[in-house]
């Protein structure tokens, strides 16, 4: 395991750079999206936490939300910050995101099928410059955590509101734990989230070429076979 560098940032506070790329124009895209940085292994498992809560959805975007939920459901020190400072634990951030949308009695709908949302391309390109402003070579649970923080219509930011909790406070508690407590990179960890989404896309192809019933046609057939049992 390589061991995630980092650097000391005199200040959290968002630059300029950050500011602008809330609504990004394609020439900033372009020049970010040239140098992404590899997830590390925790920030890899909340992605793929976050496919799974989205096909719960029925959702066949990941959408921010989506990774905020996949984040409380991987064990890494930022979570463990959540939940043990503010109290913002999975089931209570699940039933508020729940509440927002109409969740499915039975989804057939796998992470295979999941891509991500124009808002959290956005998401994770605000997450790349937080990674770059504190010096980091790769994006961390830290770093997507940071950028959930910077949508201040996103439930996350409901709940602290809702608690009087300072987006601040939180923001520079989650930073502070991951510098004392880097995350590690995977050799087989170090993909981009498009390039993760591209694999799984290339796997599911894979099993049509070969005539192989793929999760999604499985859960259909046993939802069709149901019906007349």
């Amino acid at each position: 395991m390589q061991a995630l560098p980092h650097k000391a940032s005199p200040s959290i506070h968002r630059s300029s750079a950050l500011q602008q790329i809330k609504k990004p124009s394609r020439r900033l895209l372009k020049v970010l999206n040239a140098s992404k940085l590899p997830l590390s292994s925790p920030a890899v498992q909340a992605m793929k936490q976050g496919r799974r809560q989205a096909a719960r959805h029925g959702s066949m975007f990941l959408e921010p939300t989506h990774i905020l939920l996949g984040l409380l459901q991987t064990q890494c020190s930022v979570t463990q910050c959540l939940e043990t400072q503010f109290q913002l634990d999975y089931e209570a951030v699940r039933e508020a995101a729940d509440a927002k949308v109409v969740v499915p009695v039975m989804s057939t709908l796998q992470e295979f099928d999941v891509d991500m949302s124009p808002k959290t391309r956005t998401t994770l390109v605000v997450a790349q410059e937080c990674a770059r402003e504190q010096g980091s070579q790769v994006l961390g649970t830290a770093h997507l955590a940071s950028a959930l923080l910077q949508d201040t219509h996103s439930v996350l930011n409901d709940i602290l509101e809702a608690r009087q909790l300072p987006v601040r406070e939180v923001e520079d508690s989650i930073i502070a734990i991951s510098q004392e407590q880097p995350e590690t990179l995977s050799v087989s960890d170090s993909q981009t989230p498009e390039q993760q989404v591209e694999r799984l896309k290339n796997e599911y192809a894979k099993m049509q070429q070969a005539g192989t019933p793929s999760p999604l046609q499985k859960k259909a057939e046993q939802a069709a076979s149901d019906v007349y049992e």
